[in-house]
């Protein structure tokens, strides 16, 4: 060690317990600033470059959403063209039907073709009631395992509906 540095001893002590002294206020002052910096809600960069990321996942998912929604929007709207179109139809034809104009729905020429048929359809019906074909089902039915119960009860929802060919069956199943 040269003698100077001897000699500059006091110097450089002096030195060096001023700048202890400013690292200390300088430390102090970091502490001070870093706190109000999280008081203030100021935060570190990992943590700022986390939130950035979220937001943008979260965008991204928005933006899927709002191209679904898009997506969607023009497949109803699509419907609703379609459906104006048919209700444009529609109110045609209620109007046509306004001034009488009607759509046959039979090849019926007169009401007299009309109504000669309805007789046919209503002598078909008559005949399968009379023939007992007009609706099928079980008529032998157990009731607390017993057939007799059974007919009873099938003859009393016979009868409770009044059905008028079922009144001559009911007199021939109540004499069974």
């Amino acid at each position: 060690m040269p003698i100077r540095d001897y000699l500059n001893g006091p110097k450089y002590k002096a030195r060096a317990t001023q700048l202890d002294e400013e690292l200390t206020r300088l430390q102090a002052k970091h502490a001070a600033l870093q706190e109000q910096a999280r008081q203030c809600g100021a935060l570190d960069l990992l943590a700022v470059r986390e939130l950035v990321e979220q937001a943008n996942a979260q965008l991204t998912s928005v933006n899927t959403e709002i191209a679904a929604a898009k997506h969607r929007q023009e497949e109803l709207n699509a419907q609703i063209k379609g459906l104006r179109s048919e209700v444009l139809v529609l109110e045609e034809a209620v109007l046509l039907e306004s001034f009488a104009l009607y759509t046959p729905k039979f090849s019926f020429t007169t009401s007299q073709h009309y109504k000669a048929a309805l007789d046919k359809i209503r002598d078909r019906q008559k005949a399968l009631i009379k023939t007992g074909q007009a609706a099928t089902g079980s008529t032998t039915w157990t009731v607390n395992g017993k057939a007799a119960e059974g007919r009873k009860m099938y003859i009393a929802i016979l009868a409770a509906y009044g059905i008028a060919w079922c009144r001559g069956w009911v007199n021939l199943l109540a004499a069974a």
